[in-house]
């Protein structure tokens, strides 16, 4: 048979012989396919066979995340929009860092550590440390939070001989002068911001009985405490605290606190849609119906032969109301308790109560304040009792989802002083909105042992979740299709630490293709997606190229203003022009 036959029989085969012939590449392969002519073009980017391209490659049988977009798209953006390439790698702290926290503009980022001193870095290319200080003389910094306007800095810390008291500290943003400062009686208690000058703090006081209680601070404008000594701010600043919240039974270990914002929750409100559609769009919709059906049958049949994966990725698993982890909700929700069309509309606090002697009463509570709640004992509107260790909370920017680490109990331990805990460390959402957990738990990050715990801070973005671990891995999934999508390397080859967990990990307030992850290692590390490291490399050679162009016609106009200059000057001239000059002449 020769060549011109061979050519013929390939342009004579089917759509259907096509399309199954291709569901056997790879994407890659494909896209190679595309180029060879209009038919196989048209073929190789054919939208179910992308689908089955994508499901191939998570191991799953997925679901369109959106009906706007293509399978195809979506390969794109599990493949080239995950932030896992390293693009660098930031130097500063001399010890383990513990937390980090970006401006809500994504201006700034702050880092805290065992040092104790808290870093204020710029987020630009390179990253640039714009000052560190240290806020208290001995002690940890384990914690940290920006304002709203960006101008203050919440931080929390351990101070004292044996690390017993814990502290907030409000420091000026970009100066870091200490402007306040409160002690604090709970040890793990980290702080958070009620409004853009007035933070909480936690203490607790005895009438008939011990109550625990949140005391807000507002920062004046202008402190008069600014030059004054750390210890002589926290004997003034301590008794300006005004109760906002009242709580019985005191729990002895509160270890974060959260405020949210229910305002924000009027846009997730259901809206009324017009379901009516033109005829025309409803026969283009019939029509790709039967396309994508013809197709999705055409594949289906090499499907059969192939295991596909459509099983659940072992990095995830689901929650059901028997799960150990998660006993049944309390109390009837935030419905029952407020309006959000109410013109004073209060806020929610959100309190993670983790018992020193018994796992099994940690829980999350939720707790509604207003004015009219000041005085009097408030009792949470939503409990969530976890049965498990809580080490590291985080909530989104739109103040819907909770997303926290918990490790749960050994079955059958005796539970003496906490007691032991599985290895594994699970990444949970809570939607407070709809006052739900979601169904899936993203599982893969590892602790190291089983009778501690370790602080590690997820966070979660539009697109996917990340987390740490008590191992240098990072790990992230893909937060639609519930499916682990890397697990990231954080170390450096010059240090070898007797513990190399990562501590924390955030996302980029407004790009999911911007990861930063900090660890024991003392350093930072900027992950970015494909598409975002080709976009700064081409930046980057633009810019060069542009400086090189400049610098080009500085010397022609320095060589054209040598041959305007007198010839005794130019016969004596000994700068590296002269040769040029003298050639030219």
């Amino acid at each position: 048979m020769d060549s011109d036959e061979e050519d013929s029989l390939w342009q004579n085969l089917t759509d259907p012989l096509l399309l199954d012939i291709f569901s056997n590449l790879n994407a890659r392969s494909l896209l190679n396919a595309a180029q060879t002519c209009k038919n196989w073009y048209r073929l190789a980017n054919h939208n179910m066979l992308w689908k089955y391209v994508l499901c191939n490659r998570l191991k799953k049988d997925v679901t369109l995340r959106n009906e706007d977009l293509t399978w195809q798209e979506e390969y794109k953006r599990v493949t080239y929009h995950v932030p896992i390439e390293l693009m660098e790698t930031c130097k500063g702290h001399n010890d383990e860092i513990y937390h980090i926290t970006f401006s809500q503009s994504g201006r700034y980022f702050s880092t805290v550590g065992r040092e104790g001193k808290v870093f204020l870095w710029r987020f630009c290319h390179p990253i640039e440390l714009i000052k560190s200080s240290r806020p208290v003389g001995a002690g940890y910094t384990r914690y940290s939070e920006f304002n709203q306007s960006e101008t203050l800095l919440l931080v929390g810390g351990l101070r004292g001989s044996f690390m017993h008291e814990g502290y907030i500290c409000i420091l000026t943003v970009p100066d870091l002068r200490v402007l306040y400062a409160v002690k604090g009686e709970y040890t793990n208690f980290r702080g958070t911001w009620l409004n853009d000058r007035t933070f909480l703090n936690a203490s607790h006081f005895f009438d008939d009985r011990i109550y625990f209680k949140l005391d807000a601070h507002t920062v004046p404008s202008d402190s008069n405490y600014c030059d004054s000594d750390v210890e002589d701010m926290f004997d003034r600043c301590y008794a300006l605290g005004k109760q906002v919240l009242k709580v019985f039974p005191c729990n002895p270990r509160n270890d974060f606190v959260k405020v949210v914002d229910p305002q924000k929750w009027h846009c997730f409100e259901p809206k009324t849609s017009n379901e009516s559609s033109s005829s025309q769009e409803h026969e283009s919709d019939c029509e790709r119906n039967k396309m994508e059906a013809t197709a999705e049958s055409c594949v289906s049949s090499s499907n059969s032969k192939k295991n596909v994966g459509h099983e659940h990725s072992d990095s995830d698993s689901e929650i059901t109301e028997e799960d150990d982890g998660i006993s049944l909700e309390r109390f009837d929700g935030w419905r029952s308790k407020f309006s959000l069309d109410n013109e004073e509309l209060g806020k929610i606090v959100v309190l993670c109560h983790n018992s020193r002697l018994s796992s099994r009463e940690s829980c999350l509570a939720f707790y509604y304040i207003n004015s009219e709640t000041i005085n009097e004992v408030t009792q949470p509107y939503k409990t969530l009792d976890l049965k498990a260790g809580i080490h590291g909370l985080r909530v989104t920017p739109d103040d819907r989802y909770v997303v926290y680490n918990r490790r749960l109990l050994i079955d059958n331990d005796q539970e003496f002083f906490g007691g032991h805990y599985q290895r594994s460390i699970q990444v949970v959402l809570y939607d407070m909105y709809m006052e739900t957990h979601l169904q899936t738990v993203y599982e893969g990050s590892m602790a190291e042992s089983v009778d501690r715990i370790s602080y590690i801070f997820p966070d979660i973005c539009d697109l996917y979740i990340a987390n740490g671990s008590e191992s240098n891995f990072v790990h992230l999934w893909d937060r639609h299709y519930e499916v682990s999508l890397a697990k990231l390397v954080h170390d450096t080859a010059d240090h070898v630490p007797t513990h190399s967990g990562v501590n924390a990990v955030v996302f980029y307030p407004y790009d999911c293709e911007v990861l930063l992850t900090v660890a024991d290692d003392h350093s930072i590390k900027v992950w970015m997606s494909r598409n975002r490291k080709s976009y700064i490399s081409h930046s980057e050679d633009m810019k060069r190229k542009n400086k090189e162009d400049q610098n080009g016609e500085m010397s022609h106009v320095k060589s054209d203003s040598l041959d305007t200059d007198d010839e005794h000057h130019s016969r004596t001239h000994t700068c590296c022009f002269c040769s040029r000059v003298k050639k030219r002449r």
